[in-house]
């Protein structure tokens, strides 16, 4: 992993980092802004598509993400090394979540159609869909000439379990952006690491 990578890492992990942290101060002080409150009901609906998003909140379940993302990585003999760092970017993620939610104790929308108990802010559900995300693409970009073709795969994915817990009532707007922010901040984080310690 060359110098420009590092470096790329380093600055995207800053960035992130006081995204994060300037949106996490907004939710602390203003739990339920206009605009959180104004998308949960814009986007809040039920019927056929209300059904849709059930499917995709109960696939994206992060108990059900974790295995799914042990298994890609067990079933295709991804090395030592690399095996490490997917499990150190999902439970080092999922850990830092869940601190936020037990710091900050948001409580969830009122408005809920599948009954969510805990806290909200972050959503765990984003969290393991970036990191699942993020791992299918680096395993398969290589083994394909249809690159952007599964990154949108994996970005929709990741768009559709964020509107899927905005829309049945589980979490607000900035709680899914803020668990997109801390996952990415926690993933570039660590290759920023591994690229400085020459371990890649």
């Amino acid at each position: 992993m060359d110098a420009t990578k590092k470096i790329k890492y380093y600055y995207i992990s800053i960035i992130l980092l006081c995204l994060l942290i300037i949106q996490t101060i907004l939710v602390y002080f203003f739990p339920k802004n206009p605009i959180d409150v104004y998308v949960n009901l814009w986007l809040h609906t039920k019927g056929i598509i209300g059904q849709l998003m059930i499917i995709i909140t109960h696939i994206a379940n992060p108990v059900v993400a974790i295995i799914i993302t042990i298994s890609i990585v067990l079933a295709f003999h991804i090395d030592r090394l690399n095996r490490y760092l997917v499990f150190t970017k999902l439970f080092g993620a999922i850990f830092l979540a869940i601190s936020l939610k037990y710091i900050f104790h948001r409580a969830r929308p009122d408005n809920q159609i599948i009954i969510d108990h805990g806290f909200s802010y972050p959503s765990i559900h984003t969290v393991t869909a970036v990191v699942l995300s993020l791992t299918f693409y680096k395993l398969f970009k290589a083994k394909t000439t249809h690159q952007s073709f599964i990154l949108f795969l994996c970005v929709a994915w990741i768009i559709l379990v964020m509107v899927s817990r905005i829309s049945l009532g589980n979490h607000y707007l900035t709680d899914t952006s803020g668990a997109l922010l801390l996952t990415g901040f926690w993933i570039s984080l660590c290759n920023y690491i591994i690229a400085t310690k020459h371990i890649t």
